[in-house]
């Protein structure tokens, strides 16, 4: 529980893999290196890749109360920038907004801490993730370390797991396996130790077919999609062989701005294949944001078409679609400055207005971002890094057009899409 004077705010439970109560399982309830070694097991992300709290409200809390407290809590744990902190915040406060505004008794939060950093999720509505290494282990920190905020919960995790006597049940199930399966379970751990040969390169001409099959697999399943919100069509393909993902809305207030749509390669449509469709979006969203940002050479560009729906300014549109790059891209301010100002330019050659049906066009890639308006190339902005921050206007978990993350997941996900070698 987690108390404030003699108040129970909520309850909260830690889940975690089976390796970590394995790992509290030879400690006795009093050694001291029992409670360190519970800490050392969850916040690593060693033997189990996610730790996760679950909290269940007791007590009735505005969002911006509870979404304060538990941010506060991890910051005063966490080294790096506040800005990571506060997107924390940000998630948690938003998700008890959609709600009502009021955290009331029995809406409960889920956190996700990894490596990676912390997801959130509120009532089972998934807010999104912060992107961050080490506030993971910070979150952690909140519920494990010496001034965890609820002493009950440590003291319960070392209860119920010290002394379990799970690794001795292990190795007594191990000792009574027959000489026969020991001899498999030795020749399985033979085959797991033993690396593979490596297979031989293949011939060029055989990569090239694999390659034709799979972009003719993908040319089937790809298909010409509508905008429900505003009834924008976008074509399956573009003409230098990228296929469309999905499409969105993007939205200020009321206003629909423009309908967007993303292209990219048959590599990147592959890496939403594994995810069965309307379920782990958070994973296969992270799996497609990597795949469209990354550049290898089987997928070197991520296009965004955009399609105004209501009249804009250059310098407008220009500053807006600058403004979601700025905070998302680690270089120069000057590059994010030729961007816009392609755009303004852009548009300035067809009347400084994007008026209805204006077309812009960038294609990303590890070298920069290359701009269009209404079909008119308006150049190149050469700078590394500039690529991947466009991608993630779309794709990161505070995406612009949350309706182009869903429609790409949904378009993709399950998608049988390899091509047997």
């Amino acid at each position: 529980v987690r108390k404030k004077a003699m108040i129970n705010l909520y309850g909260v439970a830690m889940y975690s893999s089976p390796s970590m109560m394995e790992m509290l399982s030879p400690h006795q309830r009093e050694n001291p290196e029992a409670r360190n070694a519970l800490l050392d097991a969850a916040r690593t992300f060693v033997s189990s890749s996610h730790t996760s709290f679950v909290v269940e409200m007791a007590f009735k809390a505005d969002a911006k109360t509870i979404s304060q407290a538990i941010a506060k809590s991890a910051a005063r744990r966490y080294s790096g920038p506040e800005a990571d902190v506060a997107v924390l915040e940000e998630l948690i406060f938003d998700g008890v907004q959609s709600k009502g505004g009021q955290a009331t008794k029995g809406m409960k939060f889920r956190f996700d801490c990894s490596q990676e950093g912390v997801s959130v999720c509120v009532d089972g509505d998934d807010q999104g993730e912060v992107l961050c290494d080490g506030l993971g282990a910070a979150f952690v920190d909140v519920f494990m370390d010496e001034k965890a905020v609820s002493p009950q919960l440590v003291n319960n995790c070392l209860d119920t797991w010290c002394g379990s006597g799970i690794q001795e049940e292990k190795d007594n199930i191990i000792a009574k396996l027959s000489q026969a399966e020991k001899k498999k379970v030795a020749s399985a751990i033979t085959k797991e130790s033993t690396p593979e040969p490596k297979p031989e390169p293949e011939p060029e001409s055989n990569a090239k077919q694999i390659e034709a099959e799979k972009n003719a697999l993908v040319e089937s399943k790809a298909l010409s999609l509508k905008e429900k919100a505003t009834g924008v069509s976008f074509n399956a393909k573009l003409d230098d062989g990228l296929y469309l993902v999905g499409c969105g809305v993007r939205k200020k207030a009321i206003i629909n701005v423009y309908a967007v749509a993303m292209y990219s390669s048959p590599t990147a449509l592959e890496a939403l294949t594994p995810f069965p469709n309307g379920k782990q979006k958070k994973e296969a969203q992270v799996a497609l944001r990597n795949a469209a940002r990354t550049f290898g050479p089987s997928s070197p560009t991520t296009s965004f078409v955009l399609e105004m729906t209501f009249k804009a300014d250059g310098r407008a549109i220009a500053e807006a679609i600058a403004d979601g790059v700025k905070p998302r891209q680690g270089g120069s301010g000057s590059d994010v400055k030729e961007l816009e100002n392609s755009i303004v330019q852009g548009v300035a050659a067809k009347g400084g207005q994007a008026t209805k049906g204006t077309i812009f066009r960038f294609d990303c890639t590890e070298e920069g971002v290359s701009v269009s308006v209404d079909g008119s190339a308006q150049g190149t902005v050469k700078s590394d890094g500039i690529g991947s921050a466009l991608v993630d206007v779309f794709m990161d978990d505070k995406a612009v057009s949350p309706q182009l993350v869903d429609s790409c997941l949904d378009t993709w996900c399950g998608k049988d899409l390899f091509v047997a070698v």
